[in-house]
């Protein structure tokens, strides 16, 4: 990184863009679709002029369907006319997508609507039925354990239905080649303070990539959770083009960074990732291979699903479920912290700047080229550079790329693409399309 870059990210400005910008989203109670989530659609719309793909409601995808939306009005659980909790009070209390009831019922029928984390016995959980019809509440353990098991209880939930679109942000950065990294960033998040810190991150993430002369194009995507990337997989499959790239989850709270891979392990994410492991020691980034097995996964898991294989991988500060306050209303805008956000910020770019740089050469000569006829002599000044270009030119045979010499040798990517610059120009090396 260099010193201009360093002091643009450590500019108060940009870490009062990003925290007022985190703000505005996190004030969204946003879902797969509906009103709140196209809050955040029309946000990112004006701050990057990104495109709206709408896809029809009911429309089927495989074997989803985007959802009906149901917006909650009103939520109120009470016992002897008194309120055990109202949904004005905390938004969590009531399940998104809940269905409309008012009915009297007893404890036994009760419990099997409400929701709740023993992890976390202060926290009212997120729940969303969506997909389901049905209804129910969320309150903390605490309070589970409190309740009557002999009263009768009056539930009241008020939703309204409404046949929304699914609707999903894109924006294509081309660069100078047609080659693209794919960044995706979920958009269905309910005031949940680490979640939604990763849209605030990607979107400033994208305004440096509008900024620079990128090498590669970069397609973000703001998706729904599951439904959104499966939905952008159909209208982009046929594109081959796309290298793969990362989804971005939970940046604002976490001690270290995760890394998932996708499912080859072998993108140029994956690897730029590896490259900045192996190059600074001091910043603690902790590498996972692909897996589902925990239940919990983002939208890397929908974008490497079997029949697609588009090759994603994760990265985060904390995993999906590592912490008590995970999808509860304690993950808040005071749990998250703008000093972890512009970390992030500054990580992200860094592994982009790493990405950037990739490049895959083949050899353009017959046994071992002479160096002083192709008029080397003055770019050989050390044993350094003669070291480099003897490695280059022994092992550049098409199969690997820089970022693979990078990872494999002792020398640094910056000195590879420089000297691999040099013996293209003297026509020792020939640039090929990257893989």
């Amino acid at each position: 990184m260099t010193n201009n870059e360093t002091s643009l990210f450590n500019d108060k400005n940009i870490g009062k863009e990003i925290w007022a910008d985190f703000l505005t989203l996190y004030k969204n109670f946003s879902s797969y679709n509906g009103s709140e989530t196209e809050k955040t659609i029309f946000f990112l719309k004006k701050k990057l002029g990104i495109k709206i793909i709408k896809y029809k409601y009911g429309k089927k995808i495989k074997s989803w369907r985007i959802p009906t939306y149901r917006k909650v009005i009103k939520g109120i659980l009470k016992r002897n006319k008194k309120n055990i909790l109202n949904y004005k009070d905390n938004k969590f209390f009531i399940w998104q997508n809940s269905v409309s009831i008012k009915k009297k019922l007893k404890f036994n029928e009760l419990k099997s609507h409400i929701y709740y984390k023993k992890e976390n016995k202060k926290s009212v959980p997120l729940n969303n039925v969506a997909y389901t019809n049905t209804w129910g509440l969320s309150m903390p353990y605490n309070q589970f354990l409190k309740l009557n098991k002999k009263s009768l209880y009056e539930i009241e939930i008020v939703s309204k239905k409404y046949n929304s679109d699914l609707q999903i942000g894109e924006l294509l950065i081309k660069g100078k080649s047609k080659q693209e990294i794919l960044i995706d960033s979920v958009i269905s998040c309910p005031s949940l303070g680490n979640n939604v810190s990763a849209i605030a991150v990607i979107l400033s993430v994208v305004k440096f990539l509008l900024k620079k002369n990128n090498y590669f194009s970069y397609r973000i995507l703001f998706t729904p959770e599951t439904i959104g990337p499966l939905s952008m997989l159909e209208r982009i499959k046929k594109n081959k083009n796309i290298l793969g790239g990362s989804c971005f989850t939970n940046l604002g709270y976490g001690k270290y960074f995760n890394y998932k891979e996708s499912r080859s392990g072998n993108t140029i994410f994956d690897k730029s990732i590896k490259y900045l492991k192996k190059k600074d020691k001091l910043l603690k980034i902790k590498l996972r291979k692909f897996e589902t097995s925990t239940g919990f996964s983002g939208n890397e898991k929908a974008y490497n699903s079997l029949g697609y294989k588009c090759n994603m991988g994760n990265f985060s500060r904390s995993i999906l479920n590592s912490y008590t306050e995970y999808d509860t209303h304690l993950d808040n805008k005071d749990f998250v912290s703008l000093k972890n956000m512009i970390q992030s910020l500054n990580v992200i770019n860094r592994v982009l700047e790493i990405v950037d740089s990739e490049r895959r050469y083949i050899y353009n000569f017959d046994g071992e080229p002479s160096y002083s006829n192709y008029g080397l002599q003055d770019k050989i000044q050390n044993n350094n550079a003669r070291s480099i270009i003897d490695y280059l030119v022994t092992y550049s045979d098409g199969s690997k790329t820089l970022l693979d010499f990078a990872l494999s040798s002792k020398f640094k990517l910056v000195e590879l693409k420089k000297y691999a610059k040099i013996l293209k120009n003297k026509n020792i090396l020939k640039e090929i399309k990257v893989e």
